[in-house]
């Protein structure tokens, strides 16, 4: 029995072992995803877009580029998750918007359901689609963020806070970002910090009302500072 038992133990602990360098390489980036600002965008020639989802003048307009997309493919039921075609929805969205925010939070909010980076109906991993949308708009710290939410949630915790300390460079004075940034703190589980961001996007003009919440259960067993 005491040798059985050993042998399970040693079991478990290789399959661990294995488990963790599994998700290592499953949330790595792609090298071989496409630069979304490529001739074809990863789709096909005459792909439409690529648009920055903060450029105005992709929002102008009756006929604005973002208003196109978001009426056909980032629908609501899209935004919230809630239509069988999401990941679709998501993959033509983030082809013309590579650093569409709210349709990299509802990729971030599918993968961290579902717990994992490979999502069926997506071409590409989720880190990849991160990587792309990094690529395509570097100096937008809101992507680095969402991507830092993301990676929190599935314990890449190292990784989370290289994106949390390029968001934080990029941030400037964009209260949704810092609010991002404390939800990563948040599940990375240094709570004084995601407090810090929480009070820091509140300043900005965000209510974090949902931050806030989740920092209402752990301050008190925590002993975090107000």
């Amino acid at each position: 029995m005491t040798k059985i038992i050993r042998m399970n133990k040693a079991f478990y602990c290789c399959f661990a072992a294995m488990l963790l360098q599994y998700n290592h390489t499953l949330l790595a980036a792609d090298l071989s995803c496409p630069n979304p600002s490529g001739s074809t965008n990863g789709g096909s020639s005459g792909q439409f877009g690529p648009y920055d989802y903060r450029d105005p003048s992709a929002r102008t307009g009756p006929s604005n580029p973002l208003h196109l997309v978001e009426m056909a493919h980032f629908t609501p039921e899209i935004a919230t998750g809630s239509t069988y075609n999401l990941a679709g929805g998501l993959n033509y969205t983030l082809r013309a918007f590579p650093n569409h925010h709210r349709a990299l939070q509802s990729l971030a909010d599918l993968g961290i359901r579902e717990r994992k980076s490979n999502v069926d109906g997506l071409p590409y991993t989720i880190p990849c689609l991160f990587s792309r949308a990094k690529n395509y708009a570097p100096t937008d710290g809101m992507v680095n963020a969402v991507f830092a939410y993301y990676l929190a949630n599935m314990n890449q915790k190292d990784m989370a806070l290289t994106e949390v300390e390029q968001a934080i460079k990029k941030a400037g004075n964009n209260p949704r970002i810092y609010y991002d940034i404390g939800l990563a703190y948040y599940y990375i589980g240094d709570y004084n910090k995601a407090l810090e961001s929480s009070q820091i996007a509140k300043k900005l003009g965000s209510s974090a009302v949902g931050l806030d919440t989740l920092l209402s259960q752990v301050i008190h067993k925590n002993n975090v500072k107000r």
